[in-house]
């Protein structure tokens, strides 16, 4: 795993993963944009999201405890699929 400030990548299931934690749109958008990853996974804003982008599946898991959103989610990936679901804790 190769990590930089708070940014990491790391290969699994046969997948380029990308993982951005902050509020630095520029370092969001450039990773979405790069091409680099096939999945970039965010956090920060508590705020659950699955969207592609090109060939990246982007996900941010909202927040587990609930605490700041009212509302405990994460998501699960399908890494042979390259498909993600967002479920209520």
């Amino acid at each position: 795993m190769d990590i930089r400030g708070n940014v990491a990548e790391f290969e699994a299931g046969g997948l380029a993963f990308g993982l951005l934690h902050g509020s630095d749109a520029g370092l969001h958008i450039s990773l979405l944009e790069g091409g680099t990853v096939d999945v970039l996974v965010t956090g920060h804003t508590h705020r659950p999201l699955i969207g592609r982008y090109g060939r990246t599946l982007a996900i941010n898991p909202g927040e587990a405890c609930g605490y700041l959103s009212g509302v405990a989610t994460a998501a699960l990936l399908d890494t042979e699929r390259k498909e993600a679901r967002m479920i209520r804790l």
